[in-house]
């Protein structure tokens, strides 16, 4: 079984696939390469994570703070706000209401949303990129296992 991390990312990625605007565009990597073909699109990887012994004892409950970054790529037309706006919409309802990526955290909320645009490569593009907070535990050397 694959660790909590990858769990959780991996669910993110489930829960993203399939939106109105993005549909099945949605890779599991910190660097895709997109096609004009493969706009819009989603990225999703996890970046910092923080641990805190939660419950002494043994085996010891560890605290889990994990960010889960969502970046949604769109190339830039003369309506990409209207269709950043829409993707972040998306994306944030499709959070909240997945049951399988809920059902892995004890929280998951959004605490950052940036918008930029990159005009270097073939194709301009805006980026936005939202950044999650999830709480989790396991216990100390099962990585792996989610526990409540």
């Amino acid at each position: 079984m694959p660790i909590a991390r990858q769990q959780i990312r991996d669910a993110t990625v489930t829960a993203l696939t399939g939106l109105t605007t993005t549909q099945t565009r949605v890779y599991p990597s910190r660097v895709y390469p997109f096609s004009a073909s493969q706009l819009p699109g989603l990225t999703v990887y996890t970046q910092n994570e923080a641990l805190e012994p939660h419950a002494m004892g043994r085996p010891i409950k560890l605290k889990h703070e994990l960010d889960v970054v969502i970046e949604a790529y769109v190339k830039k037309t003369a309506d990409f706000d209207e269709t950043i706006d829409t993707i972040t919409g998306e994306i944030e309802t499709a959070v909240a209401q997945n049951s399988a990526l809920q059902s892995l955290v004890k929280l998951i909320l959004p605490v950052d949303i940036s918008i930029e645009f990159m005009d270097n490569g073939d194709q301009p593009v805006a980026v936005a990129t939202i950044t999650y907070r999830a709480l989790f535990f396991t216990h100390e050397g099962t990585p792996e296992t989610i526990v409540n």
